[in-house]
């Protein structure tokens, strides 16, 4: 929609400070290589930020200079009551001094004066050189299109299936902002918004017909509030300075965000192999008092051994082999960790018959006194690190859950942050430690939103100033600390007895059998007393802790709950029962039973 004429009356509104935070955040997320730096020299700053309501979903983003008649339009906010599909189209004056913001598009001269005049934008305009097609020269591309009737089948065969790729510059979907430049100009006089996608134009109408709104162009109501003055043309294809110095700046983010990743990484295998280097000890000792009976047994004679014990003397060669594979592999993993283990020497393993029990004593004796310092590491974080690693990780599982906003700060709390606070701390080596709010600088969970280290991604505000009631309105989803926050780390899942799969895992080793977990549950959606109750079968043994799960449940539904000796009983009907404990404990759908009728989302 293209805004060739203004409302009778304007009315321009300063914006706050937190606004023209939110604004930023919103912009670096929609532009291309931009940032709070770019923003600022291109204007967006406080106090010289100015709104102007053109329509009911139509906002203007005006800066005021020192004179109030000295006025440069910045942005146009489209759909302004989805913010969800809320889009900010740069200005022409913005893109004057940065066009690296948005995808650059050819056409040929003499088009931009019939745009200007109100004329729709048709894809036969777009131009395209002719080294693209192979030496095919645009008339001879116009002659071939024609003859293969490219309005209904797409390109020639020849042109190949990326056909739309050579042609625009870039594949698009629909909405896309894309800036309008004459061939021979690095001035845009127009921005449009793709209505149609790339696949569309290639399978369907090639090209033919207008597939662009013209959103914004020269001469229009937007043009009229600025200077009204283009840039000279310039011989050099250069990008101006802003420009280069932004893509310098998003070259180093990534640069940073790739060896960030690295880091993690290495981080997270140097953590498994000192996860395993601490298990390894403990299985060479079991099996080395496995072949110390085996050893025992086979010095008897074979007749007088039952079924069970021959199998445990036939077992002595294997048993001999897997310990020196345990220790080659302790060795291995002591020379990638750099932590100065001395493994069990391979020549103090029992592999003859005449050894003496005293030798396979020492032996064991010297297995059993490996040190284990690995893994055991001591908590790396403080109590604002921790915090802030807890609040990043519910945000992106709020996220992930595709959660609508505004969302009410005690909801947040209640349904993401206590339940990702015990994932990030036992992940983090701190099992015991919870969020307390009290003992920071920020004293509350609003605060610490509204200044803390996520404030500039994260827009908190009051219900109604005094009240206390907050809400989350929106989160930047392309945040940096979002982005780079390592999930599998930090949000391993954990089981019920507080403890890490990882951990799980050693702890099952160690002691040579597997506790497990339910393999098939019975949800009964019943009524009784003409209430509806819910009753799971099979869940209540493997509960480490009853009443804390009892509790989590109570507190996740806003219902009453009562975990008896041998069934879960859960007042009305909940849809997000059987996702809850599928996540919770590892449960598959085939591996629930139901009985009555599912209730519906």
């Amino acid at each position: 929609m293209q805004l060739k004429s203004g409302p009778e009356r304007v009315n321009d509104v300063p914006l706050k400070r937190s606004d023209v935070k939110k604004l930023v955040s919103d912009l670096s997320a929609q532009w291309i290589a931009t940032d709070a730096e770019l923003l600022a020299a291109l204007g967006f700053e406080h106090p010289r930020v100015r709104r102007i309501r053109h329509s009911k979903n139509v906002e203007v983003y005006v800066h005021i200079g020192p004179q109030p008649t000295d006025v440069q339009p910045l942005c146009v906010c489209f759909d302004v009551e989805n913010k969800a599909r809320a889009k900010y189209v740069p200005s022409l004056y913005v893109l004057h001094q940065a066009p690296h913001l948005i995808r650059t598009l050819r056409t040929f001269v003499g088009v931009a004066k019939s745009v200007r005049n109100g004329s729709a934008f048709f894809l036969p305009g777009v131009y395209t050189e002719a080294q693209m097609f192979e030496g095919t020269g645009a008339g001879q591309w116009e002659a071939d299109a024609a003859a293969a009737d490219v309005g209904a089948v797409g390109a020639p065969p020849a042109y190949g299936k990326d056909w739309v790729a050579n042609v625009f510059g870039f594949l698009f979907e629909v909405g896309d902002l894309v800036a309008l430049c004459e061939v021979g100009s690095h001035v845009p006089f127009a921005v449009a918004a793709f209505t149609r996608s790339a696949d569309h134009v290639r399978s369907l109408s090639g090209l033919h017909g207008d597939a662009m709104d013209i959103l914004l162009a020269e001469c229009d109501w937007v043009w009229s509030l600025g200077s009204k003055l283009r840039p000279k043309e310039s011989d050099s294809s250069e990008l101006p300075e802003l420009s280069q110095q932004a893509l310098a700046r998003a070259a180093a983010r990534d640069q940073a965000s790739r060896a960030a990743f690295a880091r993690s990484e290495a981080e997270r295998h140097h953590e498994m192999a000192a996860a395993e280097a601490t298990e390894i000890p403990n299985r060479i000792r079991n099996r080395r008092k496995t072949l110390k009976s085996a050893l025992e047994l086979q010095s008897r004679d074979l007749a007088s051994l039952n079924a069970d014990q021959r199998r445990k003397v036939e077992s002595v060669p294997d048993l001999q082999k897997q310990i020196e594979e345990l220790e080659a592999r302790l060795e291995f993993l002591n020379v990638q960790l750099g932590s100065g283990h001395t493994p069990p020497s391979p020549a103090e393993t029992p592999n003859t018959e005449a050894e003496s029990d005293s030798g396979n004593d020492e032996a064991v004796d010297r297995a059993e006194s490996t040190p284990l310092e690995i893994g055991n590491t001591k908590p790396q974080f403080s109590d604002d690190e921790l915090t802030e690693l807890v609040v990043l990780g519910a945000l992106i599982t709020a996220l992930d859950e595709k959660v609508a906003f505004p969302l009410l700060l005690s909801t947040f709390s209640a349904n993401f942050l206590k339940p990702v606070c015990s994932i990030v701390a036992t992940n983090a080596g701190c099992p015991d430690w919870t969020i307390d709010w009290k003992k920071t600088q920020y004293k509350k969970c609003a605060t610490f939103l509204r200044e803390g280290p996520v404030s500039s991604f994260v827009d908190v505000r009051e219900d109604v100033p005094g009240n206390g009631k907050f809400f989350i309105t929106g989160v930047n989803r392309m945040a940096d600390a979002l982005l780079l926050y390592d999930q599998e780390r930090f949000l391993r899942p954990v089981g019920a007895d507080g403890m890490s799969q990882q951990a799980q895992h050693i702890l099952i080793e160690q002691k040579g059998k597997k506790k497990s977990g339910p393999k098939k549950i019975t949800i009964n959606y019943g009524r009784v007393q003409n209430k509806n109750r819910t009753t799971v079968l099979g869940l209540v043994e493997h509960l480490e802790k009853p009443a804390e799960f009892e509790k989590e449940l109570r507190h996740h539904f806003a219902c009453q709950v009562s975990v008896q000796e041998k069934e879960l009983i859960v007042g009305g009907h909940h849809a997000g029962l059987e996702p809850f404990l599928e996540k919770r404990f590892g449960i598959k759908p085939h591996q629930i039973t139901r009985l009555g009728k599912k209730p519906k989302t």
